[in-house]
């Protein structure tokens, strides 16, 4: 980005305030627009929204086309001069955007970047350098840069080919100013928000604004305003929604639901679209994806780009990973850990690699015979391996007799997993706002050995150790770790539940088995995928991960649970913490948004009837799960809305 002050350019973010405001634009045309006697060009960004919808209402009318010369900027800004055309030095990065191919400056002027447009216009200009500009090199003047006044300026100039789009210029600027404000400027304001408070007002606005647009459409009307012709109200609607699910719901945080759950919104679109032609449309669905995720860093720090809504607007495209049953991927022939191969040069390159449990004791031994109330299980409930051995220790019987628990807080500290907090100063704003949120997390060691984090659990075990993770299971009476290995966790869970089947069994191979593949390309895939910096070891685990949601969605076809009809197993205990969180959280926090669990519908039925087992809600905080993902990630925006995600209450 590059914002320019009396003619002179500043690299990066032209400084804002606490809330996000759009600066207004600084040129403006009045009426129609003189095509024989001036040379006009439109500047625009194959990304941009506010562009995209003059480009497209240019289009739309076959003189337009003729008459006004398009060149598109790269998606991919300079901070030191921003929009930049086509180059040897990008031509490299933008080949791979072919919907709508970034060009060298069309006009006379042959710029480098859209800066020198600006400037050789206008040389003492102070504002933003944004898209769409529209240029005439006759007068070497830029007519405007306000996509809402170029879309009009457009209908006006050739109103025997575009005039059905503007017939009620009254009701249809009223609507268009209405979106501008309440949608396509509030997804903004959500996404680029500095405090929770801004952040969750504009996010009940834009969702305002959709189920005030979904009740419009509810009576069956074809467009937004009830007649027959698309209008210029529909046109920039169109430039909005194509974007929401491909990257303002998960990027911006744009929860509560994407488009295409609504009833009515995705039929609109879809007709829309078609009216409009997939010339005149010009969508590049790759380089909007590239262009927002590379852009606002802030949300999305380690410079990933998601793989889903690549080439459909309401479809993240999850039928192009679809594994057969009978083919098992690399990653899950590593049994119940990551491969440790060159771990230190793969984490270098960007790579996640999870660590190997040290602690690998067991109940019921001499070491650690089975005495009531003799062990704590130390977790923190965002964590899907602590959550799993929480479950266990709720459904098998007994375990709790044995076995008591002790909550962490959700937000790790400088000495990792920690006690809640005494100092009100630690607290987020979002925490202060929701008291409910601190209930249920233990503020001191239950086991009177003045612990104040898990570092030092391991350090009273072990003081050469490095481990800080949970889930700890601690003997109270030799105060040693017995375990900090999840899956053995779970398993010694239900041996001493009596769930325990024959080593060796038919039941026990088939439940070795899927919980393998689970572990690797779904329990650890979604952590490779979500904390992945190197786009290509992200790739790979994305790819895994929904091979084998496709995987699982076929076997919970033929069966009530993932081995047997008649009761869930291990392998359903191991599963369910990351289905758990995987449309509230995974979906936008790990990049995994190709698909929601609500897209198969076997493995959604199963969520629903994992959650209504004894023992499982009472063990699952969904509340901690959203707070400690995204509560410490990035811009810290949390969007609890995720809880009511795709319009089900409590989902």
């Amino acid at each position: 980005m590059v914002y320019v002050i009396n003619g002179v350019a500043h690299e990066g973010h032209k400084p804002r305030g606490n809330e996000y405001k759009r600066e207004s634009t600084k040129f403006s045309h009045t009426g129609p627009i003189d095509l024989e006697n001036s040379d006009l060009h439109l500047y625009v960004s194959g990304a941009c929204p506010w562009a995209h919808r003059a480009l497209l209402t240019r289009n739309l009318s076959q003189t337009l086309r003729q008459k006004i010369t398009v060149s598109v900027v790269s998606p991919f800004r300079d901070d030191a001069v921003g929009w930049e055309f086509l180059s040897d030095k990008n031509r490299e990065t933008v080949k791979q955007f072919t919907a709508v191919p970034v060009t060298k400056d069309q006009s006379p002027l042959k710029a480098n970047n859209l800066l020198e447009v600006y400037l050789k216009a206008e040389p003492t200009y102070t504002g933003n350098i944004t898209t769409p500009t529209l240029y005439d090199a006759k007068s070497n003047t830029i007519l405007s840069n306000d996509s809402f006044g170029i879309m009009r300026h457009l209908v006006e100039t050739v109103p025997d080919e575009l005039g059905y789009l503007y017939t009620d210029p009254e009701t249809i600027d009223r609507e268009g100013r209405t979106m501008d404000a309440e949608l396509a400027n509030r997804v903004y304001m959500c996404g680029l928000a500095k405090t929770q408070k801004a952040y969750e007002e504009s996010l009940g606005k834009v969702f305002a604004e959709l189920d005030r647009l979904e009740d419009i459409l509810s009576d069956g009307r074809s467009y937004l305003l009830g007649s027959d012709n698309l209008s210029l109200a529909d046109v920039q609607l169109v430039a909005c929604l194509v974007r929401f699910d491909p990257v303002y719901f998960d990027l911006f945080k744009c929860f509560t639901r994407r488009v295409s759950s609504y009833k009515y919104l995705p039929a609109y679109l879809r007709r829309a679209t078609e009216t409009i032609g997939p010339v005149a449309l010009c969508l590049d669905l790759d380089q909007i994806v590239n262009h927002y995720y590379s852009t606002f860093t802030s949300a999305n720090p380690n410079g990933i780009i998601p793989l889903g809504y690549r080439k459909d607007f309401l479809n993240g495209g999850k039928d192009r990973f679809v594994h057969p049953s009978n083919v098992i991927s690399e990653h899950s022939q590593g049994g119940l850990e990551q491969d440790q191969s060159n771990a230190e040069d793969r984490k270098a390159k960007g790579e996640y690699v999870r660590g190997v449990s040290t602690f690998r004791h067991w109940l019921g031994g001499e070491d650690f015979p089975l005495e009531e109330d003799r062990y704590v299980l130390f977790v923190a409930n965002n964590c899907p391996w602590c959550h799993r051995t929480l479950i266990a220790r709720s459904v098998y019987p007994r375990v709790e007799k044995f076995v008591k628990t002790s909550v962490l807080f959700y937000r790790r500290g400088e000495e990792g997993w920690r006690f809640l907090p005494t100092e009100d100063s630690e607290f987020k704003t979002f925490e202060k706002d929701r008291p409910d949120l601190l209930t249920g997390i233990d503020s001191s060691d239950p086991t009177n050995n003045g612990f104040a984090s898990a570092k030092e659990i391991y350090k009273l075990s072990e003081p050469t150790s490095t481990q800080k993770s949970v889930p700890i299971l601690f003997d109270t009476k030799t105060k040693r770790v017995v375990s900090n290995e999840s899956a053995d966790i779970v398993k010694m869970f239900a041996r001493v539940g009596g769930a325990e089947h024959p080593a060796g069994s038919d039941l026990a191979n088939t439940i070795e088995a899927i919980n393998a593949r689970v572990y690797q390309e779904v329990n650890n895939g979604a952590y490779r995928a979500g904390f992945s910096s190197h786009q290509e070891s992200y790739e790979d685990a994305v790819t895994s991960y929904f091979r084998a949601m496709s995987w699982l969605d076929e076997i919970l076809g033929n069966s009530k649970y993932l081995v047997r009809n008649e009761a869930p197993t291990e392998a359903d205990v191991r599963l369910f913490p990351t289905i758990f969180r995987h449309d509230p959280v995974y979906f936008s926090r790990m990049k995994l948004n190709v698909a929601m669990v609500r897209d198969y519908p076997n493995l959604n039925r199963w969520l629903l009837d994992m959650k209504k087992l004894p023992g499982v809600m009472e063990t699952s905080r969904l509340d901690h799960c959203i707070a400690g993902y995204f509560g410490r990630t990035g811009n810290n925006l949390v969007p609890f809305v995720g809880l009511d995600h795709d319009g089900i209450k409590n989902y």
